[in-house]
């Protein structure tokens, strides 16, 4: 969400929160897992966000139950 100022029709200003759209790219290779999210401002880049290797990802364990 982005806050963006606008005028109404009798000229008042007032916040409000718009949604922005972010492309996401997932990349996944031998080793790694990469997520990268493009950069508005410039054209063709993407800025690294979250990355782990796979083996650390294998590691996870999780119950299906909700454990205290």
């Amino acid at each position: 969400m982005v806050p963006v100022k606008r005028r109404d029709a009798s000229g008042t200003v007032k916040k409000e929160m718009r949604r922005q759209m972010v492309d996401i790219c997932i990349v996944v290779t031998e080793t790694m897992f990469l997520k990268l999210k493009t950069d508005s401002k410039t054209k063709n880049v993407a800025k690294l966000h979250a990355w782990a290797s796979l083996p650390a990802i294998e590691k996870i364990k999780h119950t299906p139950e909700h454990s205290e």
